[in-house]
């Protein structure tokens, strides 16, 4: 449940796709539930799947940025901290906002980079190419 009070299920069909003209999956009737918010297992799952993302980001070789690689580092050390010692909601919160905040700097270092990268290459383009040109 979100901080909003909402409650979001997420249902994946068993084709991987849908198709209204072909498949169509039906629910009669489901339970919820609630186990409580002392049982973070799920919390655990969310948190291990953000913490592999940082991971992955940070052994990019696009990520060159000392900041963005200290920031996902010290994200990643900290939620591992976090589910190692027991997650709380709130501990919960703090980790995932943590994660999410490297994440999302991590990928404007490499954006960065790549565009630095494409214009230096266009640059040695026009510094090395051959043939007539008007000015």
């Amino acid at each position: 449940m979100g901080e909003d009070g909402k409650l979001r299920l997420g249902i994946k069909n068993s084709y991987g796709f849908c198709r209204l003209d072909r498949y169509m999956d039906g629910f009669d009737k489901f339970e919820v539930e609630y186990l409580g918010a002392e049982d973070m297992t799920g919390a655990e799952t969310s948190i291990n799947a953000l913490i592999a993302t940082a991971t992955d980001m940070v052994n990019k070789e696009v990520l060159t940025t000392q900041e963005a690689k200290d920031g996902l580092n010290a994200a990643i050390e900290s939620a591992n901290k976090a589910v190692s010692e027991g997650l709380t909601l709130e501990v919960y919160n703090e980790q995932v906002a943590g994660l999410n905040a490297a994440i999302k700097a991590g990928q404007e270092a490499i954006d960065a980079a790549t565009a630095l990268e494409k214009r230096n290459d266009n640059h040695n383009d026009k510094l090395t190419s051959v043939g007539e040109r008007k000015l």
